[in-house]
């Protein structure tokens, strides 16, 4: 049986997520650089991080990781995070593999004084030679203050792949005006496990989609339409354009 989709019409306000998260990455379009030696960035032993200039997703640059001994090197960069908040950590990668052969991101937590509390499950790429979005959502411990943000190889003895705009924010609520989503020019329909998103320009935006509870369901660049393979249980969703100076929220329903 096809799933649909409801816009649902919104007479005051709508529940929106991240509307006013900014990226806690420093250096995360990896633009900056002292000579041939990455800036702000911490480069892991038995690793090669070179500057990228042919495959980039944004800017300029990127990094190609290439581990030169065992698998699991790469970059990482500490930053103060709060304790019991939910934050949203996002690498695009071209990878040379997939899974345990090709490129994956965690975060690890450590209390105030840097000692090792624990570490999020290894997000990898699931596809190779073409841009991916790596999204993971985690939650710091309690006590939490540090996180190391982590990005890296897993092909032994290999070319892992090239990394760019990577983005850590927290998943924080707000209120979005309304005059603002009926000025909106993005619309949604769905049907058989995908997504299809229209809009009016042709410029790329992230795409977010979020459940009631503000957990990441997906992040996507689109640009025009498109049509993203999404399976959706029954339930009410919000959909968070954005793009620098500009956030767009939808709030849509799926029914079976």
């Amino acid at each position: 049986m096809k799933k649909l989709l409801f816009i649902i019409p919104c007479v005051v306000f709508v529940w929106a997520f991240s509307l006013n998260a900014s990226n806690l990455v420093q250096n995360g379009g990896f633009e900056s650089w002292e000579g041939d030696t990455l800036a702000v960035w911490n480069i892991d032993s038995g690793v090669n991080v070179v500057k990228e200039s042919t495959y980039v997703h944004s800017g300029s640059y990127a990094i190609d990781i290439t581990t030169t001994s065992t698998s699991n090197r790469g970059v990482w960069q500490q930053i103060s995070i709060s304790g019991g908040a939910e934050y949203i950590y996002s690498v695009w990668v071209r990878a040379n593999g997939t899974g345990s052969n090709g490129m994956g991101i965690l975060v690890t937590w450590r209390s105030s004084d840097g000692s090792y509390m624990s570490s999020s499950p290894t997000k990898y790429n699931s596809d190779s030679l073409v841009w991916e979005n790596m999204v993971d959502t985690v939650i710091a411990p309690d006590t939490a203050a540090i996180a190391d943000l982590k990005i890296r190889g897993y092909m032994n003895n290999g070319d892992a792949g090239i990394a760019d705009d990577a983005d850590f924010e927290m998943a924080t609520g707000g209120i979005s005006d309304i005059d603002k989503l009926e000025k909106s020019e993005l619309s949604f329909s769905y049907s058989d496990g995908k997504l299809t998103i229209n809009m009016s320009k042709n410029s790329p935006v992230s795409i977010g989609i979020y459940d009631m509870a503000g957990n990441l369901i997906t992040k996507k660049e689109v640009a025009g339409s498109s049509v993203i393979p999404l399976e959706l249980a029954r339930g009410v969703y919000f959909a968070v354009s954005r793009k620098i100076g500009s956030e767009i929220v939808k709030k849509f329903s799926v029914v079976k």
